[in-house]
């Protein structure tokens, strides 16, 4: 495990189950601030679920005037 830069696993067990718990770094592996492009309407709908993320579709919808089905899509 040492070998690939990973902590050894944690084996928990009892007499019913057990389990192993493999740890990484997760900072090793996510990216920030990268580039990501959106179209105009995600850009939109992404704005709004900034401003309220509990926005339903139906909402999503009539806020931007679109379908129900567009903003699912």
């Amino acid at each position: 495990m040492k070998e690939y830069g990973l902590n050894e696993p944690i084996i928990e067990a009892d007499e019913n189950w057990f389990s192993i718990t493999f740890e990484r770094d997760v900072q090793k592996y996510l990216q920030t601030n990268t580039p990501v492009n959106l179209t105009q309407l995600q850009r939109q709908i992404f704005d709004c679920l900034k401003e309220n993320p509990y926005t339903t579709y139906d909402e999503l919808a009539d806020k931007l005037k679109k379908s129900r089905n567009t903003i699912r899509l």
